[in-house]
């Protein structure tokens, strides 16, 4: 049986290759940094893949058929040092990706700055409900199929797009190494401030990603973005767009969008035709739009849309997208947002499905863009849409230079200066605490934002509001 060692084996995308290498007969060993969490733990565990704690060339004992670098990995590591002195086969995720699984198959691929994970995880969720049974692989876990990974019997291989750069050694973007047929683009916006300059150089990435799509390929691309409208002008294939509200130009339309108790309902129309009623449980505008991306991309690839709609309802979301923990007197829900772009889009879908409540936002800034003041402005007025704000202040933020770092007392300022009740915490059990405090019995909306843990914020509310509803329903 061939070896995979993978270095950065914690990841949500290196833990979900890590089982695609298991499901097809490979014995697989890794370490990472540190401890590994969930979700990525929880698949480690299921595999039987124990992860090492730190990195050491004796993990290369015996040397591996192959190394799988991950992009933590820095190039005076020790252990990836003496893989390269001893000439141990390596290679990055993206390529191990391509190489191992995607190759083999027909890729379809989703990217985009927003919606990636959701729009991959429909995707992937209708495609195994119509029976075509993708392989796949989602930076989140499907929470209807309870993984982020599938080695898939299809002919279709469906992979979330990243515009991360791979490893050391190569500073391309994944999505350029998964070569797709079917390409949904989401949207374009400035992101990864911690690797890339300007809008311009993400302009250029996505760009080469659209040009390399073969003459027989499919676009499908947001009409509302306008960097995308320029650029799919370029696509050496065939391109559809779709919008809310559309000019002529526009190949996928939306009208009749109605937030139900239970279904968020829309119309939907290509070039002009009436193309029928669909619902779709995840809320807000910006789920409606990856719906209508994700339809567009299914309807390319020669599959029916009827059949498609019938199974749209019964999409959970992506874990930590928008996901609902208490839907009671009390709204809890969890979510990954941590660009101005995303937090404004699900504040904003939060206030229409739970009309009346009193809407808290509560903060971690935690990647490497939002601890940087690049957003602050944007970022201030997004969260003024709650009622009120809490912030918890970002980790290791001294490790951001003094001159692009987020300056949380402008923030705090800033979000005050637009009306509205903001808090600011160092310490988690702290801020639970006064949660506790000033929450009422009921009317109240909570939505945690964060790309980390929040500190274990969003159990720790979670058990204590549960436990505050069992006692006083008892």
């Amino acid at each position: 049986m061939k070896r995979v060692h993978m270095m950065g084996i914690g990841g949500s995308g290196m833990s979900g290759l890590a089982g695609l290498f298991s499901k097809s007969g490979w014995d697989v060993t890794g370490c990472d940094g540190s401890a590994v969490y969930p979700p990525a733990s929880v698949i480690l565990e299921e595999l039987g893949i124990r992860s090492l704690v730190g990195f050491s060339p004796s993990h290369l004992d015996p040397a591996p058929d192959l190394l799988v670098v991950g992009n933590i990995v820095r190039e005076t590591n020790a252990e990836d040092r003496e893989a390269r002195a001893r000439g141990i086969a390596r290679i990055h995720m993206a390529d191990a990706l391509h190489t191992h699984f995607i190759k083999q198959k027909t890729s379809v691929v989703v990217a985009g700055t927003h919606g990636k994970t959701t729009c991959t995880s429909m995707l992937v969720f209708l495609l195994t409900s119509m029976g075509e049974d993708p392989g796949f692989l989602v930076g989140g876990t499907v929470r209807d199929l309870g993984r982020n990974y599938a080695y898939g019997a299809g002919r279709y291989f469906v992979v979330e797009g990243d515009e991360y750069d791979c490893a050391w050694f190569d500073k391309q973007p994944k999505f350029l190494h998964y070569k797709p047929k079917y390409l949904l683009i989401t949207n374009i916006e400035f992101d990864h401030a911690d690797i890339y300059g300007s809008i311009d150089e993400i302009r250029t990435l996505f760009a080469q990603l659209i040009e390399s799509l073969p003459p027989d390929g499919h676009l499908v691309y947001c009409h509302e973005s306008p960097l995308l409208r320029e650029l799919a002008r370029h696509a050496p294939c065939t391109s559809e767009s779709y919008a809310a509200e559309g000019d002529d130009g526009v190949s996928w339309t939306i009208t009749d969008i109605i937030e139900g108790p239970g279904l968020t309902r829309f119309m939907l129309h290509k070039g002009g035709k009436d193309m029928g009623e669909f619902g779709l449980s995840v809320h807000g505008r910006h789920n409606v739009l990856n719906a209508t991306g994700v339809l567009a991309l299914l309807n390319a690839m020669g599959l029916p849309l009827d059949s498609a709609g019938s199974f749209l309802p019964s999409f959970m979301g992506a874990a930590r997208r928008m996901q609902v923990m208490i839907d009671g007197p009390i709204v809890l829900i969890d979510d990954f947002a941590h660009h101005p772009t995303e937090i404004a889009a699900t504040l904003c879908a939060a206030r229409a499905h739970w009309p009346g409540r009193r809407l808290w936002a509560l903060y971690e800034p935690k990647t490497q863009t939002s601890r940087r003041s690049v957003f602050q402005e944007r970022t201030a007025s997004a969260l003024a849409q709650a009622d009120n704000v809490v912030l918890l202040h970002p980790h290791d933020l001294d490790s951001i230079p003094q001159q692009e770092r987020l300056d949380m007392h402008g923030l705090v300022t800033e979000i005050a200066e637009n009306g509205r009740l903001v808090s600011h915490f160092h310490d988690v059990p702290e801020l639970v605490q006064y949660m506790l405090e000033e929450l009422g019995n009921r009317d109240e909306l909570i939505v945690v934002m964060s790309a980390g843990s929040f500190g274990g914020a969003v159990e720790q509310l979670y058990s204590a509001i549960s436990s505050r509803a069992h006692h006083r329903d008892t």
